[in-house]
């Protein structure tokens, strides 16, 4: 398996999150429809392990993105999307299914966040930041 498909999966499992308006398959240059989420890679770790047995531990990241307008507002529309996202994740990750983030990866890891003003282009946003750790074995 490979670590784009972990992507396209948090991608699949972002657009089922309640008020994600967009979730496109590939990293737009902009957004023009709001809450939108993007997922992509952020960074890898060789762990080497035992001889024949290559591991490698990437970080995926998703963002849930709301364009910034009124701050209680935007606040408001985001209120719970992470936790969903989180859940989605989880679930997913404990499935057999084929194409389920269960199959696609050996191992998931524990999901990391923050909630900051952000942008995306030139628009500005409230985004909450999702780190996914996950291990793919070579």
């Amino acid at each position: 398996m490979t670590p784009e498909a972990v992507v396209s999966r948090l991608q699949v499992l972002a657009a089922t999150v309640t008020g994600i308006n967009t979730a496109p398959d590939a990293l737009p240059d902009q957004l023009a429809l709001f809450p939108a989420a993007v997922s992509y890679l952020e960074s890898f770790e060789e762990d080497a392990g035992m001889v024949g047995s290559d591991n490698v531990i990437y970080t995926a990241v998703t963002e849930l993105h709301v364009a910034r307008k009124d701050l209680p507002r935007d606040y408001a529309v985001l209120d719970g999307m992470a936790a969903l996202f989180v859940t989605a994740v989880r679930n997913d990750s404990r499935s057999n299914t084929a194409g389920t983030l269960g199959i696609i990866a050996s191992a998931i890891g524990n999901a990391s966040g923050t909630l900051a003003a952000s942008s995306w282009d030139t628009q500005p946003t409230l985004a909450w930041t999702i780190r996914v750790p996950f291990k793919i074995q070579q």
